[in-house]
């Protein structure tokens, strides 16, 4: 059964330090998740206030910030340890305000906001949680503001899903993950994660209000 939000906070504490060395390995996909994140978002967009949910060590802040450097860049997590490992990455960056919080509940000091970013992070509430999320970024959005996030999903056919899962597993230890390393992950998968499939999201984010709710790169 999968822990509270606050036994979250504790894993990603505990691996700040090597957190992207491990994703590497255990997420073999992850610097395509974080490109694609990136790629699909309309080229015409100049957005002045941009939310990351769940930033982590500031891995995808820093393809934000590569392409948006006027942007005031808002980046919240639960994890202190990854909020301040932020802080000294982008120490000399007088656009980006912190927020160690629970995403679940959005600080009312972080305004409207053009676009809201997210890579494997919000897969760790609830699915319940995840609809009420999503209602809560799509008010937060300015007028013609885009969400984009990449994630981790299971299948409406768990057949389907255990192949994933085994895929999953060749490929990370194909980049080198160990035994160990792939057994803390799936450890970490049972605690903390709620995946949920696809097509459900997409139907969760047109009732929230989203327009245009799709895959465009899986």
């Amino acid at each position: 059964m999968a822990k509270s939000l606050e036994s979250v906070k504790q894993f990603y504490n505990g691996i700040n330090d090597n957190y992207t060395e491990y994703i590497l390995r255990c997420v073999p996909r992850y610097a395509e998740m974080q490109w694609a994140v990136m790629h699909y978002i309309a080229d015409g967009l100049r957005p002045e206030n941009i939310l990351e949910i769940g930033c982590g060590t500031g891995n995808l802040s820093t393809l934000i910030l590569k392409d948006y450097p006027d942007a005031t860049i808002h980046l919240i997590d639960i994890s202190d340890k990854m909020i301040e490992h932020c802080k000294a990455k982008f120490s000399d960056l007088e656009n980006i305000k912190y927020y160690c919080n629970d995403f679940r509940k959005l600080d009312g000091e972080i305004p409207a906001c053009d676009l809201i970013l997210s890579t494997i992070s919000i897969h760790h509430i609830r699915d319940s949680e995840k609809k009420n999320l999503f209602k809560d970024l799509y008010n937060k959005l300015t007028v013609n503001g885009v969400l984009c996030y990449s994630d981790q999903f299971s299948s409406f056919h768990d057949e389907i899903y255990n192949k994933n899962i085994a895929v999953w597993e060749k490929e990370s230890k194909a980049k080198g993950a160990s035994d160990e390393e792939w057994g803390m992950w799936m450890r970490h998968q049972d605690d903390h994660d709620y995946h949920a499939p696809l097509g459900a999201q997409i139907g969760w984010l047109k009732d929230a209000g989203f327009k245009n709710a799709e895959c465009v790169w899986r």
